[in-house]
């Protein structure tokens, strides 16, 4: 049987210590609870990232109704494991849901109402390196290589890279003292992370997630990838795995590597187009280029995002202009790949530019942008409903050394389902004639604008249209069109 994972057409990202509170807690009781008191946790207000607002598991399961009306399929979850930080990087237990998140039985109570949206929870796997309080890295730290003494079960120093080379002596994740690295060459680590029937990667499968949405993949080797991999496809149901790869990421879908990747290369792409720093033509470049190495299945598998707890907001990297990141969103729900939505992105979190990638949700509704929200709903049902939009082939319709104007066709084998975008970010109406290399678009086709504009028609393989400023078309073939004549009758 070939290997197909269903993967979701809208993801939403969230870092759960910021998103929400459940149970209607006020933050400031939330944070005088037992989880807060461990040493090393701060709760310290403000700018510094390592610092709790008190966002729970329960929280986000009280949420569910409105990822719902947002048409997402897929929650992506920052880590959730042990560990002293807020964004719960650099764990010390990955067999533990941290305490100030909740619980194991909170976290299967997501998987539960989750599922009952069609929503899957997929989880972040941090597999580069641990907190210093990790077992693992507090034991080994004290042992002898290879000490014989020891049970082999016991030995967790050749799970770290020791060395009197550095000053802390020990290698540590891009120089980060207080995340040790771990030594993925060695066997028994591998199978207590990903290979072994009771590993990281299976248990937290077992207990409902969908998948996992690998930390900097591109580090990892692709050993590492193809074990982690195949590891999360042996349970039967098909799982998916995900990889953040920090750059051009053909080689990282094939081969059974990974089922797709985050793909931070066409963020850069999309960016830097709406800020006017590269034109439309290239743009198309970088897509074709992916559509051509990647395949459409594995780029259809991708991620496209705008923002992500890494990376600034979309409302920062835009200096505030509401018209292109409304833009911006609108291409990345009509771009190969499943459209991903970062906590708040779909409600202007923080205002027109806000400085902190890691907000905290305001629940508020009154403080939302109601426009934006709006927009989100609408292209969220789009996504579900227009197949091309998320299994779609790419093709590129842009006219050479375009500056301005961004347009391509998603297709599949029914020209019933063709679905053409057109994407303006200049300031002023344009007028393209564009050429369509797409097979069975009768002359005379009507077309409607699935955003509200105007309608236009084919003509002997081209379509001449007037894009609003900052604005975009999204076509499709008009079925309802009372011109009497049946365009597909012979299909």
């Amino acid at each position: 049987m070939t290997y197909a994972p269903q993967v979701p057409a809208v993801v939403y990202e969230i870092v759960p210590d910021r998103f929400r509170i459940g149970g209607g807690v006020a933050r400031p009781d939330k944070l005088k609870g037992e989880a807060y008191q461990r040493r090393g946790v701060s709760t310290a207000q403000g700018d510094d990232a390592q610092a709790h607002f008190g966002g729970d598991l329960r929280g986000i399961t009280e949420a569910i109704p409105h990822l719902r009306s947002l048409s997402v399929t897929g929650l992506s979850l920052t880590p959730i494991f042990r560990a002293l930080r807020a964004d719960k990087y650099g764990t010390i237990d990955f067999m533990d849901v941290d305490p100030a998140l909740g619980t194991v039985e909170d976290f299967q109570e997501l998987v539960r109402v989750a599922r009952l949206s069609n929503i899957g929870i997929i989880l972040d796997g941090v597999f580069g390196y641990v907190g210093l309080e990790h077992p693992w890295f507090v034991t080994g730290r004290r042992q002898q290589e290879e000490d014989a003494r020891l049970d082999p079960s016991e030995r967790t120093r050749s799970f770290f890279h020791f060395t009197p080379e550095v000053e802390e002596g020990y290698a540590s994740f891009h120089g980060e003292a207080q995340h040790p690295e771990l030594n993925l060459q060695n066997h028994e680590l591998r199978r207590r992370l990903f290979t072994g029937d009771r590993s990281v990667v299976h248990h937290w499968l077992e207990m409902g997630a969908v998948g996992w949405r690998l930390h900097r993949a591109d580090e990892l080797g692709y050993k590492i990838l193809r074990e982690i991999t195949l590891s999360a496809r042996t349970g039967g149901e098909q799982k998916f795995i995900v990889g953040d790869v920090r750059g051009f990421a053909d080689r990282f879908v094939k081969d059974g590597l990974l089922d797709g990747v985050v793909n931070r290369y066409l963020r850069e792409g999309v960016v830097a187009f709406m800020q006017g720093r590269i034109p439309a033509a290239q743009l198309a470049r970088i897509l074709t280029d992916q559509a051509t190495r990647y395949g459409r299945d594995a780029l259809n598998r991708s991620w496209t995002f705008l923002s992500s707890h890494d990376t600034q907001r979309v409302g920062t990297a835009l200096k505030g202009d509401n018209a292109r990141v409304k833009l911006a969103i609108t291409l990345k729900y009509a771009l190969p790949g499943t459209a991903t939505i970062y906590y708040g992105e779909e409600v202007g979190l923080g205002g027109k530019v806000p400085k902190d990638s890691q907000l905290p949700y305001e629940w508020d509704e009154s403080t939302w942008d109601q426009e934006l929200l709006g927009h989100h709903r609408h292209l969220g049902k789009l996504k579900q409903e227009y197949p091309a939009l998320s299994k779609g082939d790419f093709i590129d319709i842009t006219p050479p050394g375009e500056e301005d104007v961004l347009a391509f066709a998603r297709t599949r084998v029914d020209p019933r389902e063709t679905v053409i975008a057109v994407f303006n970010r200049a300031y002023r109406p344009q007028q393209r004639l564009l050429f369509l290399p797409v097979a069975e678009l009768p002359d005379g086709l009507p077309l409607r604008d699935l955003m509200g504009g105007e309608s236009c028609s084919v003509r002997a393989g081209t379509l001449n249209v007037e894009v609003p400023p900052t604005g975009a078309m999204v076509l499709t073939p008009d079925l309802s069109s009372k011109t009497g004549h049946r365009f597909f009758r012979n299909l």
